[in-house]
């Protein structure tokens, strides 16, 4: 299971920072592995220890003499009771830290419980602190070095072993063959033990894990130095051959006519509807099966992929649900024109995976020419339906396509520089759209798809949008949203999703010296959470408001 983070832009639209429950290292390097995060609650087993909320501060000193800026961070510990900042740890620039968080195992999925540990950089190496303290004694924990490694760039992924989230996986990248960050091109990832010390050599990356029905790691798939995928067992540390698990290559030609030889990428797609026991692994452009049970990978594809990147890959009990193009497709009302030549068009198309079968067409999201595919520039799954925001040049639609192949487009107005929708349990649609202004605002619509599309407008001036989870995620890795919190007209305001109430959150506490580019929110326990943001008067401060998380009214 894999939560996703929806990142859009600047202070627009961020998900908690945390990283949650994440089932999967994807290998070797891919952007659109997103974490995401939910807010937590206390450990029913353990009602007396909280957790600090963790964020991070950076400070930018102007270069003198034309020299660069210098850019310093610090990963920062709160008490969520009075805001106040427990310690600070310093941290590589622009870099950010990754979460562990304990669990619970649900009947469909899991249910999100405290933060453990945060796992950072510092001078290239990989730290862990922790983050639990017993009741309300605000003791100053120390930070700890995890294995040997020199060279690590930022924490990618954290991979909770099990329930308790005591020990993880930690998914991250190094410099490469050069030692730099800055240069991706042959820059690594590899997967260390959280459990391990300073002298604990690392190991490659993992592509997903097998959890049991207590939410223990048994099996982890990953890619060997001969270039194969292998299982691993969790407690031996053992690997086998994964049968049809050999990585195919493909050849590129340099201007002089010399060749080289790539191996294709491989990365989790996805899971298999209505199961724990198989996923779905992309291999180059194919989509094949991988069966936990033979450590078998399927021989044929399921599906293979016209876009370099999957802009929508959705699973719920039924089937996994992705938008591809289809190329070459001719209008049928150019078939008859004969001079010129008409011109084939790509299909952008909503396709259907159902479990053992091949991937389906359930519905046309339009032709385009070949260099103008429209832009799924955000989406949402309800339990009924997909909805996405399509950018073309004609203007922007919300299209909500039903799981039974029925389809709907919604205009929307204005200038959408930037754009995020969340789904609710409800079907509740809230959707974030960029102002055209001279400030950066955006403006909030609800859509009830329950109440023939009705669009009814949040606010018009919102501006550091944050969105607020659920706890709960099924094993496909759908969070339904809970809560919208945005700043208007120097107060914070809250839409409860599924009450459809707007709150005001009063102004609790100040911390100067925060990055002030978002608003971001974080909540180490259910009843309790964080929010930042910029001060309207003073704009390189910023504030802290504490609320309730639950009720989204003001926590003192």
């Amino acid at each position: 299971m894999a939560l996703r983070r929806l990142s859009i832009a600047s202070s627009l639209l961020t998900l908690l920072a945390s990283s949650v429950l994440m089932t999967g290292c994807q290998y070797p390097d891919d952007d659109n592995a997103s974490t995401s995060a939910s807010p937590s609650s206390l450990n029913p087993d353990s009602a007396d220890t909280r957790s600090y909320i963790t964020g991070v501060r950076s400070t930018t000193t102007p270069g003198v003499g034309g020299a660069e800026d210098t850019v310093t961070s610090v990963l920062s510990l709160v008490d969520d009771t009075t805001g106040a900042e427990v310690t600070t740890v310093a941290l590589d620039p622009l870099t950010s830290a990754k979460v562990a968080q304990a669990f619970t195992v649900t009947a469909d999925g899991y249910q999100a419980g405290r933060q453990t540990k945060a796992y950072y950089v510092y001078q290239h190496k990989l730290y862990e602190i922790s983050l639990e303290h017993a009741g309300n004694v605000l003791s100053k924990p120390t930070a700890r070095q995890v294995s040997n490694e020199a060279n690590a760039c930022e924490v990618r992924e954290v991979v909770e072993r099990d329930t308790s989230a005591q020990t993880s996986y930690l998914s991250y990248t190094t410099g490469g063959a050069d030692g730099l960050c800055n240069t991706p091109a042959d820059n690594d990832v590899r997967t260390a033990l959280s459990s391990s010390d300073a002298s604990t050599a690392t190991g490659p990356a993992y592509i997903d894990v097998l959890r049991d029905s207590t939410g223990l790691v048994t099996r982890l798939v990953g890619i060997d130095a001969n270039h194969k995928l292998v299982v691993i067992d969790a407690s031996t540390q053992t690997a086998t051959n994964v049968v049809n698990g050999a990585i195919p290559t493909w050849t590129s030609t340099d201007v002089s006519g010399a060749t080289t030889t790539h191996f294709h990428s491989v990365t989790l797609f996805g899971k298999v509807a209505g199961t724990k026991d198989k996923i779905y692994l992309r291999v180059g452009s194919d989509v094949r099966t991988l069966d936990w049970s033979t450590s078998t990978l399927s021989a044929t594809a399921v599906a293979t992929l016209n876009m370099s990147q999957a802009p929508l890959v959705h699973t719920d009990e039924d089937a996994t649900y992705y938008v591809d193009v289809i190329p070459g497709v001719v209008p049928a009302a150019a078939i008859a024109v004969v001079t010129p030549e008409p011109q084939a068009a790509a299909e952008l198309v909503l396709m259907r995976l159902k479990p053992g079968q091949n991937a389906e067409k359930l519905a046309s999201l339009g032709l385009t020419s070949v260099d103008e595919v429209p832009e799924v520039a955000a989406h949402a799954m309800t339990p009924s339906s997909l909805a996405m925001v399509i950018r073309r040049d004609s203007g922007d639609t919300l299209t909500v396509i039903g799981k039974d192949g029925s389809k709907r487009d919604v205009a929307l107005s204005g200038s959408m520089a930037r754009v995020g929708i969340q789904a609710h349990l409800g079907e509740v649609l809230v959707i974030s759209q960029q102002s055209d202004t001279s400030v950066d605002t955006s403006a909030l619509t609800r859509l009830d798809l329950g109440n023939s599309d009705h669009l009814s407008a949040l606010s018009a001036a919102a501006s550091l949008v944050t969105v607020i989870n659920g706890t709960s995620t099924t094993i496909g890795g759908e969070v339904p949203s809970s809560y919208l919190l945005w700043s208007e007209s120097g107060t914070v305001r809250s839409h409860n999703l599924g009450g459809n109430n707007t709150l005001t959150i009063a102004n609790n506490s100040t911390l100067t010296g925060w990055n002030g580019g978002t608003l971001s929110a974080t909540v180490s326990n259910l009843t309790v959470g964080l929010l930042r943001g910029l001060k309207s008067a003073t704009p390189n401060a910023e504030s802290l408001w504490l609320f309730n998380a639950a009720k989204a009214v003001g926590a003192n």
